[in-house]
């Protein structure tokens, strides 16, 4: 055989073997659906697409909200009561396909000393939070504020007031910008999520760290009388996807799915059991190739969420951003916590919300 035709045959097997592992499922070049999160911690869960400007993007808690109405993404990160309260109430073709996190949730004081909170807290206190896409609200009815908002009220609510909150803004980045230069007569207390909670305490050292709203929520559930096995946490943000992902019949469109969740799967496990370590590394190599600013879509600069990522370094312990890998039985948890008068979500919950892959327990 001479050199050139061994060549040849090389090559043309060299190209075979590409193709077919080009072809093979759990081979992904990139994304080819649209995924969409709110700016701050929620999305590091997409982290490793988040240098595709084209498919992915980060955007402000209204806009998100605002997606569900439109067929521009096939994959959505939001607070997860609002979600599946909005889709049951409109008929939206999304469903409910993760629990993304669980239990995000810090209490900060203005000049205020930790130990004697449950004594100065009342409801003449100024407490600001945020509501995720509903505007800034002032005083309106609980149902509006939210599931942190939610959770705040059912802690205290021996305080006499069936809604705390005074303001709530709509977005994260406005109400940090707000609680920055707000003087005491404006803020008590606020409630933040991690990494928002550490950017704010580095950034204007009045504020410090009240308590983790989930203690006082573990607390109230197992004097209740329930078991806190399974409800220790409260179900923050879901991942929803089209509801056409369940009835896909393309086999290069299901491949892209079942990668893509294996991607999701496990960005979350390395959030919640390992510091988050292999987010670390794409947050690495995007600031070293200057491919986004970690800042501008998660809410924090690098280190510092490096620090709320490493549970030896933040004093909230591991995983304080509160991200869940584990299946979750939301419908057995929404049944539970209704009867100790815990109503968080106003829709009914039925099998129809959940998408075929959603993770559940027993699946």
């Amino acid at each position: 055989m001479s050199k050139f035709k061994s060549k040849l045959i090389n090559l043309t097997m060299l190209g075979l073997v590409l193709g077919q592992l080009c072809s093979c499922r759990g081979i992904q070049k990139g994304l080819i659906f649209n995924l969409l999160a709110p700016k701050g911690g929620d999305g590091l869960t997409f982290v490793t697409y988040a240098d595709d400007s084209k498919h992915v993007s980060f955007k402000s808690s209204k806009d998100v909200y605002n997606a569900f109405f439109s067929t521009e993404y096939e994959a959505i990160i939001f607070d997860i009561d609002k979600g599946l309260d909005i889709i049951g109430k409109y008929h939206l073709p999304y469903k409910l396909a993760r629990v993304n996190t669980y239990g995000n949730c810090y209490l900060l004081g203005l000049n205020k000393d930790a130990a004697k909170v449950k004594k100065q807290l009342s409801s003449l206190s100024n407490i600001i939070s945020y509501n995720y896409g509903e505007g800034v609200l002032r005083g309106t009815k609980e149902d509006n504020y939210g599931i942190q908002n939610k959770i705040f009220n059912y802690d205290f609510g021996s305080l006499g007031d069936n809604n705390l909150i005074d303001l709530a803004f709509s977005d994260l980045e406005d109400e940090y910008q707000y609680l920055l230069t707000a003087s005491e007569e404006e803020v008590d207390y606020c409630i933040l999520p991690e990494p928002y909670a550490s950017r704010l305490i580095k950034e204007n050292s009045s504020y410090s760290l009240m308590m983790s709203l989930v203690s006082e929520y573990k607390s109230k559930i197992s004097s209740s009388g329930i078991s806190d096995s399974g409800y220790s946490h409260f179900p923050q943000t879901g991942f929803f996807v089209s509801s056409s992902w369940d009835e896909e019949t393309n086999n290069d469109k299901k491949d892209h799915i079942t990668n893509f969740f294996e991607s999701y799967d496990n960005m979350t496990t390395s959030l919640e059991r390992s510091n988050g370590s292999r987010v670390v590394e794409y947050l690495d190599s995007a600031v070293k190739n200057k491919t986004f600013d970690p800042k501008d879509y998660f809410g924090n600069d690098n280190e510092s969420l490096y620090t709320c990522l490493n549970g030896s370094e933040n004093p909230n312990g591991v995983n304080a951003l509160g991200f869940c890998s584990y299946p979750v039985d939301l419908e057995s948890y929404y049944v539970n916590t209704a009867k100790i008068g815990l109503r968080v979500l106003n829709s009914s919950l039925v099998s129809s919300c959940f998408s075929k892959y959603y993770n559940n327990v027993g699946s």
